[in-house]
């Protein structure tokens, strides 16, 4: 019914930035309060939440959850309907990663997150906050609404290989990001904390990382290689830190 009709087009171009946090909040199955209005004005759609969630309830890939939360203004919750709209939302978050790109440009990213490359990650990670927030005013909603949409990338594009999680307790803390491997022999337990500052607060969160053994999980998990990456977002500049922790193999 939705795929591959004009409406999916549409919602691809108008996927912006600081909608990410709103699809990840759906994409978990959190429902998401609608005041419906069916005079959609197109013209706001790239720049209006509201005019968004509007578009997808309209064209089907949104359903009403229970009836009218305040009838008189219209308002009702929303939530994505089945499997097939979830997966053509997965496709397309990956593919707003590699937009300005190749479509391979998150699985690479990745990689080098995986490999230990902190430069080549670092780098990567420049080019795609650049141009992801070229056409906004960096501020920390606009960084925050990157990160959002990081995370939700990791999770789609790791599945299967990795179990994400975010803001866990572990050791003497939360922290923001944990990738536990399906194969430990393989690949190697992650852990990541995310600050918004100077490029030298990335070395804040490393060393918080470390200081609050927020690996311990990792090694619960039998995790024989942890990276600890310390990730800082300031204005259009990221800046990445990597201590590397081994035990021996079980």
């Amino acid at each position: 019914y939705w795929v591959n009709t004009s409406t999916n087009d549409l919602v691809q171009q108008t996927l912006t930035l600081d909608k990410m946090l709103l699809v990840k909040a759906l994409m978990e199955g959190t429902p998401q309060l609608l005041k419906v209005n069916p005079h959609i004005v197109f013209d706001t759609i790239q720049h209006n939440t509201d005019a968004f969630l509007n578009l997808l309830y309209t064209g089907g890939y949104l359903t009403a959850v229970g009836g009218w939360v305040h009838a008189g203004r219209r308002e009702r919750y929303v939530a994505i309907p089945n499997e097939e709209v979830k997966v053509f939302f997965e496709d397309i978050v990956i593919g707003w990663f590699g937009v300005q790109r190749n479509h391979r440009f998150l699985e690479d990213m990745l990689e080098d997150l995986i490999a230990g490359r902190s430069g080549t990650f670092q780098h990567k990670m420049q080019q795609l906050l650049k141009e992801s927030v070229s056409y906004h005013d960096v501020t920390e909603i606009t960084q925050e609404s990157f990160y959002h949409g990081f995370l939700l990338g990791i999770s789609l594009v790791l599945r299967g290989r990795y179990v994400v999680k975010s803001n866990r307790e572990s050791g003497y803390g939360r922290y923001d990001i944990a990738l536990f491997p399906e194969d430990k022999n393989r690949d190697p337990g992650i852990v990541m904390e995310v600050k918004f500052g100077t490029p030298n607060t990335a070395r804040d969160a490393l060393d918080q990382l470390v200081h609050k053994d927020y690996s311990a999980d990792l090694r619960a998990h039998g995790c024989w290689a942890m990276f600890t990456y310390g990730i800082s977002f300031d204005g259009k500049t990221v800046a990445t830190t990597l201590a590397v922790e081994a035990q021996e193999r079980s």
